[in-house]
Parts: structure tokens; sequence; C-alpha cells
């Protein structure tokens, strides 16, 4: 089975009513509705996608290299929102986490509570810069975000205070 065309793979998200996203490097948003047997273009053409996520009232939201999009409706429009574009949108990493959602780069991570509507700068307390990236996961009631280099930090509000936790990893 061949996968979907358009450049190279970077985030995939089941939505949940079943729906499959796929976001590309130089073809913006695919959509299967056949479990990945087929793929059709779905918005955001001609953008770079780096993650995609759906909110807890269902709406995505789509990091790319030109900002965060917003759809509120299964993908079929999609909304830039200045107030979530992270300094540097090369790699952006999305996260949601009961009704927040996270946005990360290298630069700053910025935090949601109205679907994506808003967001607000959480970035107080991370080593961040130039030479790192950024990926976050969450778990119980914490959320982690880990910068390059070999830093992890914790978070169990949310994101208001981070502290650095990176005892035991590699230099």
């Amino acid at each position: 089975m061949a996968g979907p065309e358009g450049g190279d793979v970077r985030s995939l998200l089941m939505t949940s009513d079943g729906r499959i996203f796929a976001g590309t490097v130089r073809s913006g948003l695919l959509r299967s509705d056949d479990n990945g047997l087929t793929w059709e273009f779905h918005g955001l053409e001609d953008k770079r996608v780096f993650g995609i996520v759906e909110t807890q009232t269902g709406a995505l939201l789509a990091a790319t290299g030109e900002g965060v999009f917003r759809s509120p409706d299964g993908g079929e429009t999609w909304v830039h929102i200045p107030s979530a574009d992270v300094q540097q949108t090369y790699n952006v990493t999305l996260m949601v986490k009961d009704q927040y959602v996270f946005a990360a780069s290298r630069d700053e991570v910025v935090r949601s509570a109205d679907d994506g509507a808003t967001w607000v700068d959480v970035s107080a307390g991370l080593e961040l810069g130039a030479d790192s990236y950024s990926t976050m996961a969450s778990n119980d009631g914490y959320v982690f975000i880990y910068t390059h280099p070999e830093r992890v930090y914790p978070s169990d509000d949310y994101g208001d205070h981070w502290t650095l936790s990176s005892t035991g990893m590699p230099d």
C-alpha cells in the first residue's frame, strides 16, 4: 500500500471521528477517511505542517512554517492565529493536555486555554535558545518539555512554573 504523496510526512493525527490527517513538508495537509487507503489534499496547501492536534472540543490546530492555524470545522477552513506564533516556526511541537494546548519551539513555549483562540507565553524559567529544540509530553498531572541539550523541565501547574530535572540525562 502506497502512502500519501506530497512530501515528507512530519505529523499524523487520528481525530475523534476516525479521520486521519498527515502534515507534510511541501503540500500542507492530507486527509484519509478510509483508514489510510486513500488520501486527498485538505488545506494549508504549500505550507510545511510540522504538527497537528485536536482539542477537547474538536478544533484542529496545525503548526506550520508560517505560524499556527486553527480549524473549527474539521479541517474544512483554516485561520491563521497570530498570537500563537512562536518566534521560530521551523520545528514546532503542539500538545493538548486537559483543557490546554501548548506550542513549543526552540525559542519559546506558549499556552492556550480557549481552544487556540488566544495564547500566553509560559517560557519563564526555561533555558531555550538558538541551539535548542523542544518536544513535549504529559502524564498524570504533569507537562514535560525537553530542550536540547539534555534538559528536561516538568511542570505540575500547566507551565506556570518549570523545574529543571535532568539528573541522569546524558551529557
